[in-house]
């Protein structure tokens, strides 16, 4: 399969809406898996945010070969590429001592390990079965650091594997990564995403309180792109631009959200 696979590091803060809101606060709610419930990024989302982006940078004629004609019908050209969604692998967490940790789970990288696989990447596998994390602990692959609490877990629950750093750097591509047990990850971290205020002033006046939920900077997802129609140079010129410049995905690119690293897994 001509297909690959990449990495998304969100720069700044992401908001895809999901167009629902909660019975409690939150006006607007980002996309989330319907099975995980973990925050993700549909495939058509982000179609439509590179379809513009190339428009910009490479044309119309290209971008149609790439994505084919805006308004589908059965004597219109059909796109040259297939887009995945694009599916959670990390979200930074809080501490005492760094900036923040990246944090994921077990099942984020066993899932993100078979995806790479089912698209060829057979090198790219780590066996974390035997690693067991109570709901109330924490494994910070790293050096052992005194005194560390991280994200709601004290010090004391935190242990360390300095052994994995090298495995699991290849598979985040970042350093001071925590890997929680998936049940505490999905309630207190992904659950809990950032909630922001917007507001709409007319001559200073509130007229438009609402909050919005955000995934936050530096959260990872990744996505497959798969050549369906076989058109090489085309595929591997669209792969070399997409990881060139950052590209705004989602909504509110006017207040910086959404910029967003294309980092291709090799």
């Amino acid at each position: 399969m001509d297909a690959k696979i990449f990495r998304l590091r969100m720069v700044t803060n992401l908001h895809m809406g999901s167009g629902e809101s909660n019975f409690n606060f939150i006006d607007k709610q980002v996309q989330r898996d319907p099975i995980t419930s973990y925050p993700n990024m549909h495939s058509s989302g982000i179609k439509g945010a590179l379809r513009e982006y190339f428009d910009d940078n490479l044309g119309k004629d290209f971008t149609k070969v790439i994505f084919g004609a805006e308004n589908q019908d059965s004597n219109t050209q059909q796109g040259s590429v297939s887009f995945t969604e694009g599916k959670l692998l990390a979200l930074p967490v809080r501490s005492n001592k760094k900036s923040y940790f990246i944090g994921t789970t077990k099942e984020l990288i066993k899932e993100f390990t078979n995806f790479t696989q089912m698209f060829g990447k057979k090198d790219i596998n780590i066996d974390l079965d035997k690693l067991e994390i109570a709901e109330d602990k924490a494994l910070v692959i790293g050096e052992k650091i005194d005194n560390l609490m991280i994200e709601g877990i004290e010090a004391k629950k935190i242990e360390f594997k300095p052994e994995l750093v090298e495995k699991l750097k290849m598979i985040l591509g970042v350093d001071d990564i925590v890997i929680f047990s998936e049940k505490f990850f999905k309630n207190e971290i992904s659950k809990k995403l950032p909630v922001i205020a917007r507001n709409v002033l007319d001559n200073g006046v509130s007229k438009n309180l609402w909050y919005e939920e955000v995934v936050p900077r530096e959260s990872i997802f990744y996505m497959g792109v798969i050549n369906t129609q076989n058109r090489k140079e085309e595929f591997e010129k669209f792969v070399e631009e997409l990881g060139k410049n950052l590209i705004q995905i989602g909504a509110n690119a006017t207040v910086g959200y959404g910029f967003t690293k294309f980092i291709e897994v090799k």
